[in-house]
């Protein structure tokens, strides 16, 4: 029986976001959704997932590719011989651990390639567990460890499965970007 709630509800939800949708292209035009951001309908899906269920379970892995970028950056710059790169890498990293994983991204991963594979593969291992694992979102906040307590609102295992998820994620990621980064050392 729950399983058929569960299926009306997400039902339900797409048939209003639909209708919320086309109502949008009819109110602002075909132009005006056009030049949406794909992340700003990831949000109106986050916001609804969290007002219709009480939880969401996309924003895990969105923490997860947080942890990733920190990871391999942590990993690069562990590789790194110039002292100026290494202290660059390190930085960008904390910052990514604390949510904001651009500068790891376009400082450390995609000039170097290597730290940006092990990212994505990080990603892509800690997303799956997430998803394997259960974890869930409670709130609709930018993820980085200061977003941590919002996974306690599902209880102490909640909290203790995405710590699980974000430490696998980090280490691996820093792993991988290290075994892989044998050419950033002979580069820099």
């Amino acid at each position: 029986m729950k399983g058929r709630v569960f299926l009306t509800v997400v039902f339900i939800r797409a048939v209003i976001l639909y209708c919320v949708l086309i109502f949008a292209v009819r109110l602002m035009g075909k132009r005006q959704i056009g030049e949406l951001q794909p992340s700003e309908l990831a949000i109106t899906i986050l916001i609804s997932n969290i007002a219709t269920l009480g939880y969401d379970y996309l924003l895990p892995v969105s923490f997860c590719h947080n942890m990733a970028e920190s990871g391999a950056a942590f990993g690069a710059a562990l590789r790194m011989k110039d002292k100026e790169l290494r202290s660059a890498a390190l930085t960008t990293s904390f910052s990514a651990f604390l949510g904001i994983s651009e500068p790891a991204l376009f400082t450390v991963q995609v000039p170097n390639k290597t730290p940006l594979i092990a990212a994505m593969i990080a990603n892509g291992i800690g997303g799956a567990l997430t998803v394997v694992l259960g974890a869930k979102c409670y709130a609709f906040v930018m993820p980085g460890i200061t977003s941590l307590p919002t996974y306690a609102n599902g209880g102490a295992f909640n909290l203790l499965m995405m710590v699980v998820c974000i430490a696998a994620t980090f280490v691996i990621a820093a792993i991988l970007s290290f075994i892989l980064g044998g050419k950033l050392a002979n580069k820099h």
